[in-house]
């Protein structure tokens, strides 16, 4: 799929054409033929003969030659004749603007457009959709009014309304752009195909995004790939996304939870805010990555000076120690009363000069990865100055600088100054902070890329074929739930520690396979019927070996009360495990569709739904990946230990959760997978499978 045809046509058709004054089919040939597109442009409308004094032809067979790119503009019901027609003459790219597909229910109509575009080869984008600009060549195959000046950001968006948004606030926030597109429905093209193109596109230094949803099937394979740092957008943080589901993972996680791995995963920068979105994307085009995570703060007002600091800790930053030197340095110039410790204040009656001599002795500085450099308008306050020492400095320096000039008339001036000589500048100092931390986390991502992406298979085909046959067996016996024996073996052959069992179908069973087994024992109720156990009354702990057989009737009769409807296809007897010697975990896994398969662990057992300390990732994980996901919980500090308690084996549980993101990513069949607990003991004594189940679907 070439998309050099839809970014840099040389000829464009306009499928529908108007000769209506504010129409979209007007609009967007007027848009084309007067804001500067140096290409051919024709009208393709059967009812006119001259457009804004172009000839019209009454469809795309009767130009004189085939143009590269066809933009439709026409009912919905008759875009698979014009797109056919574009097919046969050898139109390389479509852009169809026309509504009413599947946002409308009309799915049928919308797969017929996308078979006929695969079929013959063309590149489409749409449908439902804006359009698409690329402010470079000048070309706006669009209906919004006009372009942004031009600039090294791209923009590609889900929703076309806030392109249009985008595009009028871009000189506020002092942005150029160099392509901007609106996906519409995705019908054929979707975000990775557009992202890995302008990941090599020499006009586009950072992406923008907005997105509801993700459809391509390897995002996350292909986007951890590309060198430009993207910010993303994303609607359905709320709870209102999430979904039902019957396991602790799919009823923790919720579609954002999803969706923030991703990201994460990607070294995509999340924006939570369209604020965000802006900030972001002028820092990261503005500035060099920072080396490390220490900054400095520069100001003339101790106020906003502390509230950048308290930023700086939120956002995971340190505040640089200041070298000896700089130190000594800032008060040989600086008042008496003015802080020569980071955060630097210049105090109010700072003039240009004084800040230039702090500046560059801050950025100077090795032990000092990045400035914020905050300024309050003061009576003696020099704006624009200050604003040029910013520039200048930025030129000899290849650190990070984010500048926030508080207020709006006053500093009006130096802000725009700034903007127009690559300096980064947000309207408030906490924003700076964030936007240091997003260009941080970026630098550490690419530094950690390969061993994110270092995945091991360790497990072998014999073993594969050995599980896909019990998944077979139980899929053709309608066994959806496993558990017990099942479950059990599914996850031994995957290399994770489980614990001694048998199953046990009457009372005298239980006697003799407990005292085979030996020692404190654990039973468990075994149905397909029963997803909670304890809820049921179906698990007894604490069961001697010589009790097992009244301990099988006790569980059978809770059950039969309790569930009278449930199945029952035994009782399982297994050793039980010391849990007071380490920490209950649990490790999840549910199907997110085209997304692939989430992993998710956090402090378990009966606590789990109540503390909620969990973190999730997407896919078959390295190890460094299992890793992070451990040192993402806020209780972490119990399992390496704190106040007298042992270090528990972090290596066994890191293990058992690669383990985990073999076996579901290796068989798409299981949709759902809980393993709650799993016991992690002291250093050295490994983990322990307590209870588990799957659910194939």
């Amino acid at each position: 799929m070439s998309l050099e045809s839809l970014f840099n046509p040389k000829s464009i058709a306009v499928i529908g054409a108007s000769t209506e004054t504010g129409t979209v089919g007007n609009d967007v040939f007027k848009n084309l033929l007067t804001q500067g597109f140096k290409g051919k442009v024709y009208p393709i409308n059967p009812k006119a003969e001259l457009l804004l004094d172009q000839k019209c032809y009454p469809n795309i067979t009767s130009l004189p030659i085939i143009p590269e790119m066809a933009v439709i503009v026409v009912p919905a019901k008759i875009v698979p004749f014009v797109l056919k027609e574009c097919g046969q003459i050898g139109v390389k790219s479509a852009v169809v603007i026309s509504a009413g597909f599947k946002e409308i229910g009309n799915l049928d109509l919308e797969n017929d457009v996308k078979k006929i575009a695969s079929e013959n080869g063309i590149t489409l984008l749409g449908v439902n959709c804006l359009g698409i600009m690329n402010v470079q060549n000048s070309m706006n195959a669009t209906f919004a009014p006009k372009m942004p000046k031009a600039g090294n950001v791209s923009f590609i968006s889900q929703s076309g309304a806030l392109c249009s948004a985008v595009i009028d606030s871009a000189n506020e926030f002092g942005l150029g752009f160099s392509k901007i597109l609106s996906t519409g429905n995705k019908t054929s093209l979707d975000e990775i195909d557009i992202l890995e193109y302008l990941d090599k596109d020499p006009e586009t230094s950072v992406i923008m995004m907005y997105v509801e949803s993700i459809t391509s099937t390897n995002f996350l394979e292909r986007a951890r790939k590309l060198e430009k740092p993207i910010i993303v957008l994303k609607t359905g943080r709320s709870n209102e996304g999430q979904k039902a589901a019957s396991s602790h993972t799919g009823a923790l996680g919720g579609n954002d939870q999803i969706y923030e791995a991703l990201f994460r995963q990607s070294g995509i920068i999340r924006a939570y805010t369209i604020s965000d979105l802006f900030n972001y994307a002028q820092a990261f085009s503005r500035n060099n990555l920072p080396q490390g995570d220490k900054f400095a703060v520069l100001t003339n007002a101790g106020g906003p000076g502390g509230l950048t600091v308290d930023a700086v800790e939120i956002s995971g930053l340190k505040m640089a120690q200041l070298s000896q030197k700089s130190i000594k340095e800032l008060g040989s110039f600086l008042p008496v009363a003015a802080n020569i410790h980071n955060p630097v204040d210049v105090l109010g009656d700072a003039r240009s000069d004084r800040y230039a001599k702090s500046l560059e002795i801050l950025l100077s500085d090795k032990a000092v990865d990045g400035v914020i450099v905050i300024l309050t308008p003061q009576s003696v306050t020099q704006v624009v100055e200050t604003a040029k020492v910013i520039a200048n400095l930025k030129l000899i320096y290849d650190k990070p600088i984010i500048a926030s000039f508080m207020g709006d008339v006053a500093v009006k001036a130096g802000k725009d100054f700034l903007f127009e000589h690559n300096v980064s500048q947000v309207n408030f100092p906490d924003q700076a902070a964030y936007c240091m931390s997003m260009l941080y986390f970026r630098k550490q991502f690419l530094d950690n890329r390969k061993k994110l992406a270092n995945i091991a298979d360790n497990v072998s085909e014999k073993t594969r074929k050995q599980i896909q046959k019990v998944i077979q067996k139980a899929l053709l016996e309608n066994q959806k739930l496993l558990q017990g024996n099942i479950a059990d073996e599914i996850l031994e052959a995957y290399g994770l520690p489980t614990l001694k069992k048998s199953v046990a179908r009457n009372s005298e069973e239980a006697l003799i396979e407990a005292k085979k087994i030996g020692g404190k024992l654990v039973l468990k109720i075994i149905s397909p019927d029963i997803v909670h156990k304890s809820d049921a009354g179906g698990i007894l702990l604490d069961v001697l070996p010589d009790k097992a057989d009244s301990g099988f009737q006790t569980i059978i009769e809770n059950v039969r009360l309790k569930a009278p409807e449930a199945k029952i296809d035994g009782v399982l007897i297994m050793e039980m495990a010391e849990v007071e010697d380490g920490f209950e975990i649990i490790i999840g896994s549910t199907n997110e569709g085209n997304l692939g398969k989430s992993l998710m662990i956090g402090f378990g057992g009966i606590f789990v739904e109540a503390i909620k300390d969990v973190t999730f990732s997407l896919g078959k994980l390295s190890i460094r990946e299992a890793e992070m996901m451990i040192e993402r919980l806020k209780s972490k500090a119990l399992l390496y230990g704190v106040r007298g308690l042992p270090a528990m084996d972090i290596k066994a549980l890191i293990q058992s959760l690669i383990r985990v993101s073999e076996l579901v990513t290796d068989f798409p069949e299981i949709s759902e997978l809980d393993i709650n607990p799993i016991l992690i003991l002291p250093d050295g004594k490994g983990c322990k499978v307590l209870d588990s189940r799957i659910i194939l679907g």
